[in-house]
């Protein structure tokens, strides 16, 4: 809720002990004067009425309610703050300040529960801008002046925002990359042009070569959808050998499957190349790592010592004598180097996730293979032995994955668990069966035409299965880009617009504040790119330079 102040009334606070009135009418309002003319007076009153507290006053060695009073007044004098609002009456509120059996005590006029959450929101806001903030952040660096300014505006809010969609996005791009759908997509391609003669893309194409197929077996059935499909392979299996069928379907399951993470030797070994060079790099230098879970702590501090919560010339922390200014310079350094140690683990925590993921989806896909009734029986104990094999090597790639890198255990590099060509040598079991089989179908053409036409059906519907996924996943990446670039768009609007603001209302009070001195047209201007801000810095002409 938006609400505006009419008019604030301050009595016996600091040093205003008669009634001082400021009728703002929901305006904002400047204070600026010689030092003693009771600017801190009205700051200090309003800043205790909305926070119960004086930023400045907080020292354990002073008592607030004692400092706020007036000292002039006697214990039947009352101290009062009160502040009433256009459009928000039930808001209106008086807090007092009083001397009670010898002791100050406070409390406000409105006790509503609404007037309470008012006051808890309004700790959240920026209410106050003394001159030693201001001061303060003249002299904060590029970066620093941007963070202050986006705590102010929200803008550091919206920018986590940003982050969440920027994240998204790259997450998707990932999971595209990662599922490798032209590869396939591909391998279902040869399979259509082995059974029937063309990588066919459309149903009606499919159902038309397949009509030509059993056109000679006289079946009485003509396909006209692809659920059809499953009555004609039912019709056509009666005649054939069931047995050799369901081994056929299943040996041209592995070759498939098998074939597709052959095509992928090159990518998944590259991928555990990346990760494997981005983990050498930070297990060699873990210290440096482990310092960026400080960051935090450092900016805290180094806020600490700009809004000078900390005033002793001394380290806040061990409370060892220390210059304020040369522990800023060493918290900056120290921040600008943990900035380096980022980025080095944000490309690794890349490099760890993609390497996951890719680990993940073929594991599962040779899972599938392996729980095939049929890959368990002695026949085809090479196959379940080469299925396994290239198993336990993904889920050697899966185990470095996992590793801390802070464990100081090596992973393997890629020549120790890098595919090989030779991994897939147990396909050539899988191609001679499968050509023993068609020899003795050959003789039954109802054969033949089941395995073409089961094996066609279930590469198509793969097929069409894969692009869904790419297409949902494409248009998923396209509109969170669309919405990240106009979230940029507007952030940058956003800022633009009050930073122009900002600076017209600065320009205006210094020029009047200041009417004789050099320095004109000051502006607050943003440094960086529009999606990667990285610091504001101040300019001005000097004598109209």
């Amino acid at each position: 809720m938006s609400i505006k102040i009419r008019n604030i009334s301050i009595k016996g606070i600091r040093g205003a002990k008669d009634s001082l009135e400021l009728p703002l009418n929901g305006r904002s309002i400047l204070l600026y004067g010689d030092n003693g003319t009771g600017k801190s007076s009205i700051s200090d009153a309003l800043e205790w009425f909305y926070t119960n507290r004086v930023s400045h006053l907080s020292s354990g060695e002073i008592d607030l309610k004692d400092a706020l009073r007036n000292a002039t007044l006697t214990d039947e004098d009352v101290s009062e703050v009160s502040v009433s609002y256009i459009k928000g009456e039930a808001f209106n509120a008086t807090k007092s300040l009083f001397v009670k059996r010898g002791k100050l005590g406070a409390e406000f006029s409105n006790t509503t529960e609404e007037f309470g959450k008012y006051l808890d929101d309004s700790t959240k806001e920026n209410l106050l801008l003394r001159y030693q903030y201001l001061r303060d952040f003249i002299d904060n660096t590029k970066g620093d002046k941007l963070k202050y300014l986006s705590d102010i505006i929200g803008y550091s809010e919206v920018t986590k925002k940003k982050d969440v969609l920027r994240k998204s996005y790259s997450s998707l791009k990932t999971e595209i990359k990662n599922q490798n759908f032209e590869a396939q997509i591909n391998t279902q391609k040869e399979v259509l042009i082995e059974k029937i003669g063309a990588a066919v893309s459309r149903k009606e194409d499919l159902i038309e070569v397949i009509n030509k197929k059993i056109a000679p077996l006289k079946t009485g059935i003509e396909v006209k959808e692809i659920e059809d499909i499953d009555s004609l392979l039912e019709l056509l299996k009666k005649g054939t050998n069931n047995k050799l069928n369901e081994e056929l379907t299943f040996l041209e399951k592995v070759k498939a499957a098998t074939d597709t993470l052959k095509v992928e030797i090159e990518f998944i070994n590259t991928e555990y190349e990346k990760y494997y060079e981005e983990f050498e790099k930070i297990a060699g230098d873990v210290e440096s790592i482990m310092q960026t879970f400080l960051a935090e702590l450092l900016k805290t501090g180094d806020t600490v010592l700009a809004k000078k919560y900390h005033k002793e010339e001394s380290c806040p922390l061990c409370l060892q004598p220390k210059s304020i200014e040369d522990l800023r310079n060493e918290i900056a350094a120290r921040i600008k180097e943990i900035e380096e140690s980022s980025k080095k683990k944000a490309f690794f925590d890349k490099a760890k996730q993609s390497i996951g993921v890719i680990t993940v989806e073929r594991i599962k896909r040779l899972d599938n293979l392996l729980l095939e009734k049929l890959i368990k029986q002695e026949d085809h104990k090479a196959i379940h032995a080469g299925t396994t094999a290239l198993k336990d090597k993904i889920e050697k790639f899966q185990r470095a994955s996992v590793e801390k890198v802070t464990s100081g255990n090596k992973i393997p590099n890629k020549d120790m668990v890098g595919f090989q060509a030779s991994d897939f040598d147990f396909q050539s079991v899988i191609i001679d069966r499968i050509k023993e089989i068609k020899k003795i179908q050959e003789k039954d053409n109802s054969a033949v035409v089941y395995s073409n036409v089961s094996a066609s059906k279930d590469a198509f519907i793969k097929i069409k299965h894969f692009e869904k996924q790419r297409i949902k996943l494409e248009k998923q990446r396209k509109t969170i880009e669309i919405i990240y670039n106009e979230f940029i768009k507007k952030q940058k609007e956003g800022l633009d617009n009050f930073i122009s603001a900002f600076s017209e209302k600065i320009n205006g009070f210094y020029q009047y504040m200041n009417p004789d001195e050099p320095f004109q047209e000051i502006k607050i201007v943003t440094i960086g790119e529009d999606d990667e801000l990285n610091g504001i810095t101040i300019e001005y002409e000097y004598n109209g330079e």
